[in-house]
């Protein structure tokens, strides 16, 4: 494998502060640091485009050593199939957006499942190797969902596992981020020498932020505070956050983020007239700290759902 020029296909990159953009983040900048790195993404829009109106994003990738290309921001709307389908058409996008600097090595990041099928059929036309980085083993959570067991999503369920596990096979190496995860993926038939462990992470800038909170004195509170930061989705199940504030009415809970199970969980919150629990919405990372400085208790969780309690760790652990 040539280490000459990089091309890096990802949906998510800074200013994005979700675990996928930290780590793509991460990652860009060590190999510009060694090799000719190009990434290719989409504008900013996570969870929302809106969240940043007025944000210099060109300014903010001249900044940083990867040479930047951006698509039109991407709009996660509509049902599942429809959603998949435009998530697939971003991917091919992506991939022959990437194609056009002539990279030596491609190198795509999972979440975005669609990355791997179209990477891998592009390296194999150009013959150039591919480097896949599964962060979330997403579509087999679609297999485990409730929602994908009835026909005839079931079908669809166990067609993209068969794609994506006979796409992983014609990668050169496949990243993962924890022992699980390679174990599950060797359980489906990827060869294990393969794979490779790059586990999750913060930059030490975030660490030594992180750290000064920890060392800091506590506050004369009369109530103690719950908080959550991070996606409000499916699998982070934040009704029990909602059924321990029911519990413990002497208690404050707060919920820091967004995502697609927000306004369900809002709406569970008012009909259940609970008064100590408060929704903040997305905040940017600058203000992440000041957040942890009036909390007592750091909250999360995932569902017991099958692939995904056995691989995953989240991200915000390390946060």
């Amino acid at each position: 494998m040539t280490l000459e020029r990089f091309a890096v296909a990802c949906q998510f990159f800074p200013p994005e502060s979700n675990g996928p953009a930290n780590r793509l983040g991460i990652v860009a900048d060590r190999l510009a640091a060694a090799v000719d790195t190009h990434v290719c993404t989409v504008e900013p829009s996570y969870p929302v485009a809106c969240l940043y109106e007025g944000v210099e994003v060109a300014r903010l990738d001249e900044c940083i050593a990867p040479d930047v290309d951006r698509l039109p921001a991407f709009r996660a709307h509509g049902g599942v199939v429809s959603r998949a389908l435009r998530e697939f058409f971003l991917s091919r996008a992506l991939v022959r957006r990437a194609a056009k600097v002539q990279p030596t090595v491609l190198w795509v990041s999972v979440p975005s499942m669609f990355l791997i099928p179209t990477s891998v059929a592009w390296g194999e036309r150009a013959g150039v190797p591919v480097v896949v980085d599964v962060r979330d083993l997403t579509w087999l959570y679609a297999s485990d969902s409730a929602a994908f067991q009835r026909f005839p999503r079931a079908q669809l369920a166990t067609f993209l596992t068969r794609w994506m596990t006979e796409s992983l096979r014609k990668a050169e190496i496949i990243l993962v981020t924890n022992q699980g995860a390679a174990e599950v993926l060797v359980e489906a038939g990827v060869d294990a020498d393969r794979l490779l462990a790059l586990p999750n992470g913060i930059s030490r800038e975030k660490f030594d932020q992180l750290r000064s909170v920890a060392e800091s004195e506590p506050g004369d509170r009369e109530r103690l505070t719950v908080t959550y930061c991070g996606l409000v989705g499916h699998n982070q199940g934040m009704a029990t956050l909602a059924d321990v504030a029911e519990r413990q009415p002497g208690m404050d809970f707060t919920v820091v983020g967004a995502g697609p199970e927000l306004e369900g969980v809002r709406h569970e919150v008012d009909s259940r007239g609970l008064r100590n629990m408060r929704f903040l919405g997305q905040r940017p990372w600058s203000e992440i700290a000041e957040v942890y400085r009036h909390s007592d208790i750091l909250f999360a969780q995932l569902r017991d759902q099958g692939s995904l309690s056995e691989s995953a760790v989240p991200s915000k652990i390390y946060e």
